[in-house]
């Protein structure tokens, strides 16, 4: 009995802190302006993960000595990726350290997925390769998809 109620309230717990993070002050903005502040946060975190995922190709390329122009390219679809992150990060109104840290949490999945090792650099190569090159060519449509999920996620 006493551990059941220490689950209940434990969910309770949890049902509280959830509530509390995902009120947003504002709530009587009209539901286009929330959907499209959902839509900039998950943008940037897609952009940080690319970010991540372009700047671990890179370092994989570079200890391969590969091929220095592919290098190049890579270090600044790197930038771009982070560019595209923070300014939707500012766009949702994320606090300034939210990129910082969704890159690090980003890095550490991709280093354990590819067990460290560049030579496994194939596993995150075809998870990523294709949503990060559609993002970073064609941001306008990103926005645009992602603005109407969160519209549906809201109604």
């Amino acid at each position: 009995m006493a551990k059941r109620m220490k689950l209940m309230a434990g969910a309770l717990m949890t049902a509280t802190l959830f509530a509390a993070c995902t009120y947003q002050a504002g709530a009587e903005e009209p539901d286009t302006k929330q959907a499209l502040k959902l839509a900039y946060n998950n943008l940037s975190h897609e952009y940080t993960i690319c970010a991540s995922f372009y700047a671990l190709t890179t370092v994989c390329m570079e200890k391969q000595e590969r091929d220095t122009e592919l290098v190049g390219q890579l270090t600044r679809t790197t930038a771009k990726a982070l560019d595209y992150a923070n300014l939707y990060a500012r766009r949702a109104g994320l606090a300034s350290g939210v990129v910082d840290a969704r890159y690090k949490l980003a890095n550490e999945e991709a280093l354990q997925s590819i067990e460290r090792r560049c030579s496994n650099i194939s596993i995150i190569l075809a998870r990523y390769t294709s949503q990060c090159r559609s993002l970073l060519e064609n941001p306008t449509k990103a926005l645009d998809l992602g603005h109407q999920k969160a519209l549906r996620q809201r109604n």
